[in-house]
């Protein structure tokens, strides 16, 4: 507001970003990345390197991010999209 102490008036709009999450040190996959393992768990096709062999990991999932599905039991690298 340009005038300190003139508070706030009818008609008056602002723009607000709340943050309700955040987590620095989460990973997250693309929803279309997870698949099941047909016993409930979710994997990932990962791999380290791009030119590393693929295999499936299991991770715990978190919450909805906007990227995609924050997980657990997963490393930097590379995931395989369907």
């Amino acid at each position: 507001m340009d005038r300190p102490g003139q508070g706030i008036r009818l008609g008056m709009s602002a723009q607000l970003s709340i943050l309700l999450h955040r987590n620095q040190q989460g990973i997250a996959v693309p929803a279309e990345a997870l698949h099941d393992d047909g016993n409930g768990a979710s994997l990932v096709t990962f791999r380290s390197t791009p030119n590393a062999p693929s295999r499936e990991v299991a991770v715990s999932l978190g919450r909805p991010v906007l990227q995609g599905v924050e997980v657990e039991g997963l490393e930097p690298g590379c995931v395989q999209l369907p």
